[in-house]
């Protein structure tokens, strides 16, 4: 019996990740009305239609796209002349969430993503489509209804959805995140990538302002290099400590701010519902009995003050934004000693351990046998080159040459570092009902997995390490590929054993 549709997407659609698919188009025109002169479009045909391509196959997908629902399925038909259509077994289905971009959140319509179990095979069946909300919410109910069956199903707001009753029954708890606490993971996080996008950011704008406002060509990268190149000794470590840094905390901040606004996860009986963001508001229904561990994340500048960020192995699930796969997470930021009580409420049977199996002192040399530390050396190596070779008549002369080496030896020192915390934070642990392992340099991850989620477990060591009873241990759990696997370095065989010994496939 159909039970919902067929029924097109919202015409909103049309315009999500609007400038993916209508960036060209809207540059082009921006950039024709500025230098008022429309000759690029007539000098060049071709132009036109590339730009259009993007708009025109989101406008054909939305007119000749339907979805339908029936008690075991859900239908998706596509296209005009080659027609195609998909079956997805509602029983498959991982999870289904919302997301509202301000345009949406003003039009009251919700865009769906509904993934499946295909994902821990690599090839994920992904489906996303824009409804009105009562519309979305009565969607929702139906293809989380065979997980369910047997359960009443309504929203919070009275509607069919997941397992909460109108009446809140199997509502167990709420945890929401202070505005204070999202701030503060804003500044902890780390700030590299930032000031990255940051200098990236900063290079655009240089290249196209200079073009718009000053009638000169200049390209923005190179722009930056040549003031960075040309900054001397303590000027550069000035620039990149202060400048740079106090960027990245204020991008990072409000960012954060925008990102997780709001933040608030719902326990309830059977699912997790995690919803947060200002202008992009999301939301998420994480199911219990899919949930294969957590991974508690502890950058750098978070764990002096015993803080780190709560994330969930979920099998089939996985957020993505912009087609790049990130960590499902369950809270901000959350102080080490709130964490197994959380845990007790929101995941019971997962116990993260206080006491781990630590490698041996004799394992310390083999830690640093990786390509980040070798690749730092030839790194410092050629920094000394140049400088010394630097004054030569054939060689190219490059500015601040002379402190180059000091720039290889902090790269240096930088992984040194981060080889000697890795030793400190590597351990593993094995129980009845858990399996722990936790890694890192700069950043640790404490992972805890169900032992009935894990899928195998193998080691792997070089012939010398073998003999002085040291070995590499990976742990593969049931969740979406970018997740599933995990692996900690020179630990003793000894401890592998007794981890092997406690999984029973």
């Amino acid at each position: 019996m159909i039970r919902f549709g067929p029924k097109r997407s919202h015409p909103l659609i049309v315009f999500n990740n609007f400038f993916k698919n209508f960036g060209l188009l809207v540059a082009l025109l921006i950039f024709c009305f500025l230098t008022g002169s429309f000759s690029m479009l007539y000098d060049n045909p071709a132009l036109p239609v590339i730009v259009l391509v993007g708009p025109i196959t989101r406008l054909f997908n939305f007119l000749f796209t339907q979805y339908t629902i029936d008690d075991d399925k859900l239908f998706i038909e596509k296209g005009l002349l080659n027609r195609q259509k998909i079956e997805l077994p509602l029983n498959t289905i991982t999870s289904v969430d919302f997301s509202q971009s301000l345009i949406f959140q003003v039009a009251g319509v919700y865009l769906v993503n509904v993934e499946n179990s295909a994902s821990l095979r690599g090839n994920q069946t992904k489906v996303q489509f824009a409804l009105k909300s009562d519309s979305a919410l009565e969607a929702k109910s139906f293809l989380l209804g065979k997980q369910n069956e047997g359960k009443s199903q309504t929203d919070e707001d009275g509607l069919p959805i997941g397992d909460a009753l109108q009446n809140d029954e199997t509502i167990l708890s709420r945890r929401a995140a202070s505005f204070g606490e999202i701030l503060l993971l804003g500044l902890l996080q780390a700030k590299a990538l930032v000031i990255f996008q940051v200098l990236s950011v900063g290079a655009v704008i240089i290249t196209f302002g200079s073009q718009l406002f000053l009638n000169k060509n200049i390209d923005g990268d190179q722009y930056l290099l040549d003031w960075f190149m040309n900054l001397k000794g303590i000027q550069v470590i000035i620039v990149a400590v202060v400048i740079l840094y106090t960027a990245g905390i204020i991008v990072s901040v409000f960012m954060s701010s925008l990102k997780y606004f709001g933040f608030c996860v719902t326990n309830r009986s059977d699912s997790i519902f995690v919803e947060y963001g200002l202008l992009t508001r999301k939301t998420h229904t994480i199911m219990k009995n899919k949930i294969s561990g957590v991974n508690y994340k502890q950058p750098f500048l978070m764990k002096p003050f015993n803080m780190g960020v709560l994330y969930v192995f979920v099998a089939g699930f996985s957020l993505e934004e912009d087609n790049a796969p990130k960590d499902a997470m369950l809270f901000p930021l959350m102080r080490r000693h709130e964490l197994q009580p959380f845990l007790e409420k929101h995941i019971p049977g997962i116990t993260v351990q206080p006491e781990y199996q630590r490698p041996e002192k004799k394992s310390v040399p083999y830690f640093f046998i990786c390509p980040r530390f070798v690749f730092s050396v030839l790194f410092l190596v050629a920094c000394v080159l140049i400088g010394y070779f630097q004054g030569a008549p054939a060689a190219p002369i490059i500015a601040f040459g002379e402190y180059l080496w000091m720039v290889g030896l902090a790269v240096l020192v930088f992984t040194v570092c981060s080889v000697i915390l890795e030793y400190r934070h590597t351990g593993i642990y094995s129980g009845s009902e858990n399996v722990s392992l936790t890694y890192g340099g700069y950043t640790q991850s404490e992972v805890t997995l169900l032992t009935a989620k894990v899928e195998s477990i193998r080691e792997h060591a070089s012939l010398s390490k073998k003999r002085k009873n040291i070995t590499s241990v990976l742990v593969s759990i049931i969740a979406a590929p970018t997740y599933a696997n995990h692996q900690v370095r020179n630990v003793s065989l000894g401890d592998f054993r007794l981890m092997e010994g406690v999984l029973k496939y």
